[in-house]
């Protein structure tokens, strides 16, 4: 709420041109679930009038217990007798709508800014994929707006980072999506001890290194591989459609999916960027912006850092093959608009990325190598010196 409000403020410093009153944003927050809501947060929702649980309970929606404990009913629960069980919906969405201008933020340039908001808790816990549907066809679908800009609940964007990005869109047409830098936050981590400093700098270390080259190099040629969930901005124009539904095909498919399609769809970031930029009859450009920084709460154990990478390597790994599948698609004249010279640079670029793709299947053999070769030929001069046997 802290970023929308500053970057909707009409005296802004970074851009006195641009006049935003409450009307140019909606803030929409979804919630998987009431009984995953803090204490704490369902206790501030309701001094700032967004959350009313007695109107879920009159409708029949929130049970309460003789001990005062709130539970959503299940589906099956809510619907008449005799409602079969494929005809239940898989879930409903309760939404409470507010045009505030106090969110308890005590800030004198943030005085006097009302905002609309919108939160929205989901009946079940359903899963991210499904909150992104609930917003991108349900909220978007209806409102029509000229751009979606996304947050993770632990993302928190720097000033003015959303009206940097929002500039880039506005000043190239032809951009479908951009999103700045995500850095890791260590300032409001407080003070690390242990082996919790060490895997918040390493994050730290690559997410600089991810971001610098990487989203650079690929900015260049105007396919930026990931616009990540946790902070990116999309045009809707250039989204809805074919790429919107490739992005929701594992959520609205019949079928079960292929081992490849499950790993490909841990990272359905990538699919979205890989098809608005092969978007049939259209050019789109996918960008980074390195000034628009924002911050992330990063993995504080090794455990949770461990099943996290788990899951955005295989993404990675099988997004990627997605895209190398679809060489053709990337460079078809044919099918999109693109521009010569972008195509040209594009050929480079898969070319490198089909070469860097192979050699990923040899990393792990080279780094044995590498060590193993320094193995015998460095410590080995020491070790036998003291007639102590290298290998039994």
């Amino acid at each position: 709420m802290r970023t929308v409000k500053d970057d909707s403020d009409e005296d802004a410093p970074h851009d006195p041109n641009a006049k935003f009153t409450k009307d140019d944003f909606l803030v929409f927050v979804v919630v998987d679930g009431y009984e995953r809501i803090p204490e704490s947060f369902k206790k501030f929702a309701r001094e700032k009038n967004f959350l009313d649980e007695k109107v879920l309970i009159q409708k029949g929606f929130l049970t309460k217990d003789k001990e005062g404990n709130l539970t959503m009913k299940k589906m099956e629960d809510l619907m008449d007798k005799g409602v079969k069980k494929e005809n239940t919906p898989t879930n409903i969405l309760h939404m409470f709508q507010v045009t505030s201008w106090d969110f308890g933020i005590d800030e004198d340039i943030l005085k006097g800014r009302r905002i609309n908001f919108i939160f929205a808790i989901k009946q079940r816990n359903d899963g991210k994929i499904n909150s992104h549907k609930w917003f991108f066809q349900g909220i978007c679908k209806y409102l029509k707006p000229d751009y979606c800009a996304l947050f993770d609940i632990g993302t928190r964007a720097d000033h003015y980072a959303i009206q940097k990005l929002y500039n880039h869109m506005e000043a190239k047409s032809d951009c479908g999506g951009c999103a700045g830098e995500i850095a890791v936050d260590m300032a409001s981590q407080g003070c690390f001890t242990g082996a919790s400093y060490f895997i918040n700098v390493a994050q730290f270390y690559e997410y600089k290194l991810g971001h610098t080259p990487d989203k650079a190099c690929e900015s260049f040629y105007g396919f930026t591989a990931v616009l990540p969930g946790a902070y990116s901005l999309f045009r809707w124009k250039a989204i809805k459609g074919g790429p919107l539904d490739k992005f929701f095909k594992n959520v609205t498919r019949e079928g079960l999916p292929t081992c490849s399609e499950a790993n490909e769809y841990l990272a359905e970031d990538r699919i979205m960027c890989l098809q608005t930029y092969i978007k049939e009859d259209s050019r789109y450009t996918l960008s980074y912006v390195p000034d628009a920084i924002a911050y992330t709460d990063a993995p504080g154990s090794l455990m949770v850092l461990m099943k996290q990478r788990r899951r955005w390597m295989n993404g990675a790994l099988f997004g990627t093959a997605q895209v190398i599948q679809n060489f053709s698609n990337v460079l078809s004249c044919t099918r999109h608009n693109q521009p010569w010279y972008r195509t040209l640079g594009m050929t480079v670029y898969m070319t490198y990325l089909v070469i860097l793709y192979g050699f990923q299947f040899f990393l792990v053999g080279a780094m044995f190598t590498t060590i193993l070769l320094f193995y015998n030929q460095i410590a080995a001069l020491l070790l036998t010196k003291t007639g102590i046997p290298l290998f039994s």
